[in-house]
């Protein structure tokens, strides 16, 4: 086999060659063994009783940061998983084209956490024995002990909030309210096409902020009703309404539901392999090497683990926004037509 560095090759020899083996001992005591045991310890072929759900993904869906288009219709999702685990969050990107784009996870494998630093992968390889089949749950997951306020603010951080920018400039600091009151009344609202105002000639307008179209939160742990403090019953959904985000719940999970969502992923990552890739023989479905988590969730996810397989939660954000049917929202959806509607 010829190698990519110029100066090396691969050599192999037959077994027969080998001075400190014995093949045909080996083949007598082999060929009364089933074919997957032959295959495994007589030809080196590794044998899986269970196989990947997404097989197809490869690296034709995998691209850097700046193949990611600019333009698009954003929408944010969010698994809370519950368990005093993280929450797991992605961002996708729709396009005019038809195509999505997974730009952005949290946590992030690539990108640090102000105060906590790198957390570490959601997920790591597992001994293949039922229950991490679909790998060992990593230290991404452990809870960072993070409330409602600090994930928002998280999330105003990521999508360039202009309240996020004031509150590191300690603009807040003389505000007699208190740190939720505060924090709930963030809009993300930007001060005009230019950023924030100047209060310096020299100041540098802030980062134009992320446009999100729509929010989603997993429906078990969002839409669940609970006890509220002051009586009552609420909604995961609910209290972060009050805090000033505001969520569409996703679906009932359901085996349904789950296999509905795994056929709308392989469908957005099929192309004809046979043929060139081009424009019009492409997948649909791209994921951006800053999503190191969902890309590790789709090459190892089995679903043999069920619910509680250690990936699923990243696998579960890329089919959400499939079974939402998400899409790219261009200024003409929002032209008004007769009868006064939209």
């Amino acid at each position: 086999m010829r190698c990519a560095v110029d100066t090396a090759a691969v050599l192999f020899f037959h077994s027969a060659d080998n001075p400190y083996g014995n093949p045909r001992n080996v083949y007598e005591q082999m060929k009364a063994q089933p074919a997957w045991f032959i295959k495994e310890r007589f030809y080196g072929v590794a044998h899986r009783e269970v196989t990947v759900r997404f097989p197809k993904f490869g690296k034709v869906h995998v691209v850097t940061p700046d193949q990611v288009p600019a333009e698009g219709t954003n929408y944010h999702f969010i698994d809370p998983c519950g368990g005093g685990r993280n929450w797991a969050m992605a961002w996708v990107r729709f396009c005019e084209d038809g195509t999505l784009w997974f730009y952005r996870e949290w946590p992030s494998q690539v990108a640090e956490i102000p105060g906590y630093g790198f957390v570490g992968p959601w997920a790591e390889p597992g001994n293949g024995k039922p229950g991490e089949r679909d790998g060992h749950k990593g230290p991404g997951q452990r809870g960072l002990g993070f409330g409602l306020t600090d994930y928002k603010k998280e999330i105003a951080r990521l999508e360039n909030w202009p309240e996020y920018a004031r509150w590191l400039r300690g603009e807040y600091a003389n505000d007699q309210r208190s740190e939720y009151d505060i924090i709930a009344g963030w809009t993300g609202a930007q001060e005009g096409r230019r950023g924030r105002k100047r209060t310096q000639p020299d100041a540098e307008p802030e980062p134009r902020r992320e446009d999100i179209f729509e929010r989603y939160m997993d429906s078990r742990f969002g839409d669940t009703e609970r006890a509220a403090a002051e009586g009552g019953v609420t909604t995961l959904i609910d209290e972060l309404a009050e805090l000033g985000l505001t969520f569409r719940p996703t679906s009932a999970e359901s085996r349904n539901s789950i296999d509905e969502g795994v056929k709308l992923v392989e469908s957005a990552l099929a192309w004809n392999e046979q043929k060139p890739l081009d424009f019009l023989n492409r997948p649909k479905l791209y994921v951006s090497t800053d999503c190191q988590n969902i890309i590790w969730a789709l090459k190892n996810w089995t679903g043999a683990d069920g619910q509680k397989g250690a990936c699923k939660d990243f696998v579960d954000l890329v089919r959400y926004p499939l079974l939402k049917r998400c899409t790219h929202v261009g200024a003409d959806r929002w032209e008004t037509e007769g009868g006064g509607h939209y």
